[in-house]
């Protein structure tokens, strides 16, 4: 079984990440440690226009 949507897969995962920085931020969760493949591979996705599910 697929989702079917590689696009939608990839702004799901960018929108997750970006929300534990958003989260922590603001106070509704406790900051967790990202390293900087992530932060990098984030903001790579990012710009290239997942940016659908970015808070």
């Amino acid at each position: 079984m697929s989702i079917g949507d590689e696009r939608r897969v990839i702004s799901m995962l960018v929108g997750d990440t970006h929300r534990i920085d958003v989260y922590a931020q603001r106070g509704f969760a406790a900051p967790v440690p990202m390293p900087a493949d992530a932060r990098d591979a984030m903001a790579l996705l990012i710009d290239r226009g997942y940016t659908d599910r970015l808070i």
